[in-house]
């Protein structure tokens, strides 16, 4: 499972890297194309948005797979080092059973989209990144718990 999970973040980074970069790419030749020939890409800023969208989705599944999720980091770094673990491992399972709360409205919702003003594309396809994530998220949890609780087996056999 871990080496499925190192794959997924470098998918991850990968994506998120390329859309950036595309995002700057189309943002400055769209700045040219207006300005200096007056003549704007019309889709590029549906694109840009696109983008976006994908990129925070990613962004958010890669920081859940660190397991730098945002938490009472102040609080936890004042927990012993066995408290602290419990704690993050009962914080993933929440989260874990959130977002299996809320995948089948993602999934549903997603039958509901439009089609795109400029690029006249199913906006189901933009909008699938919220269930992929959604499942990519659950089982970057489920490894992090995994690693949460072999270390904790770790250091009860070094305690002894």
């Amino acid at each position: 499972m871990q080496k499925i999970n190192a794959i997924l973040r470098k998918i991850e980074i990968a994506l998120g890297t390329a859309f950036v970069g595309l995002i700057f790419v189309l943002t400055s030749l769209n700045i040219i194309f207006r300005y200096f020939f007056n003549k704007p890409i019309a889709w590029s800023e549906e694109v840009v948005t696109f983008f976006f969208i994908w990129i925070g989705y990613l962004t958010a599944a890669y920081i859940l797979s660190n397991d730098d999720h945002i938490r009472f980091s102040y609080f936890l770094d004042h927990f012993s080092t066995k408290l602290n673990k419990i704690v993050r491992i009962i914080f993933n399972i929440l989260m874990i059973a959130s977002l299996v709360i809320l995948f089948p409205s993602a999934v549903r919702n997603i039958s509901f989209m439009s089609i795109s003003p400029s690029l006249e594309i199913d906006m189901a396809i933009i909008y699938a990144i919220v269930p992929i994530t959604y499942a990519i998220m659950i089982f970057h949890m489920i490894v992090n718990i995994m690693i949460l609780i072999k270390d904790k087996r770790n250091m009860a056999k070094g305690a002894e």
